[in-house]
């Protein structure tokens, strides 16, 4: 029984995470329109930043759910109420995690 109910709980959890876009070349050549030298690997950086921090306080939420000016008002708004509980974010983190859901958000 107890087995069955830790294999629930794995699977609950596991179909209430959001699937996160994986950063591609493509998205890096993409942001660089933005962000000029946007590299795959700072992509990469600002999604694993976004996993560290973000779901502390709420469920990640999947970047293609929100426009760019959306998600550029939502993550320092974010980031003030996380370090209003403690200090944790740096601004290169914030800057990071911008780059990452900015250029995997919402195209219009």
């Amino acid at each position: 029984m107890k087995k069955l109910l830790l294999l629930f709980a794995c699977a609950v959890f596991t179909a209430c995470s959001a699937k996160l876009m994986v950063p591609t070349q493509a998205d890096a050549e993409r942001g660089s329109d933005r962000y000029a030298g946007l590299t795959l690997a700072e992509l990469k950086t600002g999604k694993a930043t976004y996993e560290q921090y973000c779901d502390k306080c709420h469920p990640l939420k999947k970047t293609e759910n929100f426009t760019i000016s959306e998600w550029e008002s939502i993550v320092p708004d974010m980031v003030k109420k996380v370090n209003k509980k403690e200090s944790l974010m740096t601004e290169k983190d914030e800057n990071d995690v911008l780059k990452y859901v900015t250029t995997m958000a919402k195209r219009s």
